[in-house]
């Protein structure tokens, strides 16, 4: 992912080297009109960079978003900058950049209609409200009995549940089955849900340890890291969940 790199030239070389990407500094060379000699000239160092027509053609053949694009261009511009005063001023630009791609609510894209702050607490009370709620987007959980087969809820809870994400529209009704709704939600960092939230879901998690199902998966894991592994690994999640949302 580009945002993880601090250097445009460094990411080009890492994507030239990696396997699967054979001839890829040819075919980049045809596209830019140039010699592959010279695409190998930049990515040594030194002085020579490309243009910054060759640094959006080259975004364009990379098939970047948006964003990623934007980001790219920021990239080459801090590395390429002339003076002291112009390398700070775009170093900065850079690091805001990628502090909105690690603001997962960035990547998350809400609907037009929202819960208000009563609704939200009501969903985040009981995991069953976010499980049923995921549950109706698969074909054999959409019906009362199989959520609540699914749940091992009480069927009470459950019409409660699904009578709440109705009213909310966070799902909707049709043959006498559930489907998702055009409500989504997110939780920002500063929400005072978010650790019930958590709690709740990583209950759900350790009642699940009660029925030793084969399909089961629990894992724990105590590790010391390092500064700059832990900010690999900070990268490998949100880069998850970018991914996720696709």
């Amino acid at each position: 992912m580009i945002f993880d790199y601090d250097s445009y030239r460094v990411y080009l070389t890492e994507i030239f080297n990696r396997k699967g990407n054979r001839g890829i500094r040819t075919r980049l060379a045809e596209y830019l009109n140039c010699q592959a000699g010279f695409i190998s000239q930049v990515l040594s160092g030194g002085k020579v960079h490309f243009s910054l027509e060759h640094i959006e053609k080259i975004a364009t053949f990379l098939e970047f978003s948006y964003d990623e694009k934007k980001f790219f261009i920021t990239l080459y511009l801090f590395e390429k900058s002339g003076s002291v005063d112009l390398e700070n001023y775009f170093k900065l630009e850079v690091e805001e950049l990628r502090r909105q791609f690690q603001d997962i609510g960035k990547k998350i894209k809400t609907r037009n209609k929202e819960l208000n702050d009563y609704q939200k607490s009501v969903y985040y009370s009981h995991w069953g409200y976010i499980t049923i709620h995921m549950l109706v987007s698969l074909e054999d959980c959409n019906t009362i009995r199989r959520i609540q087969q699914r749940t091992k809820l009480n069927e009470s809870f459950v019409l409660e549940i699904l009578n709440f994400l109705l009213d909310c529209q966070l799902i909707e009704k049709t043959n006498n089955r559930f489907i998702i709704g055009p409500t989504r939600i997110h939780l920002s960092k500063s929400s005072p849900l978010l650790k019930l939230l958590h709690t709740n879901m990583r209950q759900l998690a350790v009642n699940k340890m009660d029925h030793q199902a084969e399909e089961n998966l629990h894992y724990s894991s105590v590790l010391v890291f390092g500064k700059d592994d832990i900010e690999k690994v900070r990268h490998l999640i949100l880069n998850f969940i970018a991914e996720k949302e696709k």
